[in-house]
């Protein structure tokens, strides 16, 4: 599963996170939820359970999302003026960033 996690500064809401289901999934679909910053495990858990395909990530094949959680929290937290990672794979076991996006 393809996930993308972001940061951005927005002029009216101050950092914005980011989570959404990444590939065409962002794009085509946007499904995407953002919150501002800070945010706590709680507001990731009701961000990913706004996203269109979250029975996705919690039907047949159960995926990693206490992982997803852990990371989005972790990146929350960074000093970037923007980032991406995206993607990032959502496994059984598991959230790899696969190519990640950094300004300073």
């Amino acid at each position: 599963m393809s996930i993308i996690l972001g940061l951005k500064e927005d002029k009216v809401f101050g950092k914005l996170l980011l989570i959404g289901f990444g590939g065409t999934f962002t794009e085509i679909v946007k499904d995407i939820s953002f919150r501002a910053l800070p945010v706590n495990k709680k507001d990731i858990e009701e961000m990913i359970k706004q996203l269109k395909l979250y029975n996705v990530l919690v039907s047949r094949k159960k995926y990693a999302v206490d992982k997803l959680i852990s990371l989005a929290e972790k990146f929350s937290k960074q000093d970037f003026k923007e980032a991406d990672l995206n993607p990032v794979v959502l496994t059984e076991k598991d959230a790899f960033i696969i190519d990640a996006r950094v300004e300073v």
